[in-house]
């Protein structure tokens, strides 16, 4: 049986449950239905990976996606807007000119439909034809399945109308020891993709062993500030990433059948109260978000990513904790 309690009630009167996975080699994870969000990912000594916050109330301020579903459109979209079908579409914008994870209420800001499957926890959410300017009815799920050795994330979608389709999760990773600076970074990419000042990208990849990113092998974060797409070569379920923790002993796989990832070091976190009221301050947690190039509704030489009636949207990551018995 996969407990269920109240994590809270929202300020329209409907609670938000949580829900509790474990497993007999002593993994858990807590989900929450407010944003479809991974709460806590706890390894066998106990050691919770992710960050995150205690209660309700931490997630309804403003926060940096922690845990959260994103969708409709991961990342950003320049100035706000992107040709459908010969037509320009405007969406809502929430960073400068442009949007950023789908807008101000994206999926990490609703409450979702909740239920057990099995050994799976599924959330769904419909979003409604127009809202903050998207074409098409919308039906999203997330289903989370804790395995023996990590986390199991399906994504899918299904539309009534031709709509852009991205969706990821976006957990931030501390596997303790200190800040993420500390940590060693080790990625199957071989390319990223440069940005503006604004963060936008245009399209130009840059190989990593011409760059700051050279992680081809395990290497120490420092100071290395990152916030960009990498694309990682090869189809189906494949690794990505591997974040190592500082004294070498806990390692976390992160593989995806998505083109690739946003990885970002948290360097501008700020000051935020996390779990126990510890401080999150820069670097404390390093975010994976495998998905499809920023932009990329305005950049159709790298793919296509409207989703129209009759298809079907779905994709995998996977977590997975390495030397379990060592974590």
């Amino acid at each position: 049986m996969i407990p269920i309690q109240r994590f809270g009630t929202l300020p329209d009167g409907s609670d938000v449950d949580s829900f509790t996975l474990k497993t007999s080699t002593g993994l858990s994870a807590t989900l929450l239905s407010y944003g479809a969000t991974l709460q806590s990912f706890c390894l066998p000594d106990g050691t919770d990976i992710v960050l995150g916050f205690d209660n309700l109330d931490g997630y309804l301020a403003p926060h940096p996606y922690f845990g959260a579903a994103i969708g409709r459109v991961a990342n950003r979209i320049e100035k706000a807007r992107f040709p459908l079908d010969g037509q320009s579409i405007s969406v809502s914008a929430n960073e400068n000119e442009n949007t950023l994870h789908s807008g101000p209420v994206g999926f990490d800001r609703v409450n979702w439909e909740g239920q057990v499957d099995g050994s799976s926890v599924v959330f769904r959410h419909v979003s409604p034809d127009g809202f903050q300017g998207y074409p098409g009815n919308v039906t999203a799920e997330f289903r989370y399945t804790l395995e023996k050795n990590g986390l199991r994330l399906d994504m899918s979608a299904k539309t009534d109308a031709p709509t852009p389709i991205s969706l990821t999760g976006h957990s931030y990773f501390n596997l303790g020891g200190g800040g993420v600076s500390q940590h060693f970074l080790t990625t199957e990419a071989t390319h990223f993709f440069e940005t503006d000042g604004q963060g936008i990208n245009h399209g130009k990849t840059r190989p990593l062993k011409a760059s700051d990113f050279k992680f081809g092998a395990p290497t120490k974060i420092g100071s290395t500030e990152i916030d960009h797409h990498f694309d990682v070569p090869g189809a189906g379920v494949r690794p990505m990433v591997t974040l190592s923790s500082p004294d070498g002993m806990r390692h976390l796989k992160i593989l995806s059948d998505l083109p690739g990832l946003q990885i970002y070091t948290g360097h501008k976190l700020g000051q935020i109260k996390g779990k126990r009221q510890n401080p999150y301050t820069n670097g404390a947690g390093i975010a994976f978000e495998p998905q499809f190039p920023p932009n990329i509704v305005n950049l159709p030489a790298l793919g296509d990513i409207i989703l129209r009636p009759g298809q079907s949207w779905a994709f995998t990551i996977l977590y997975k904790i390495e030397n379990l018995n060592a974590a």
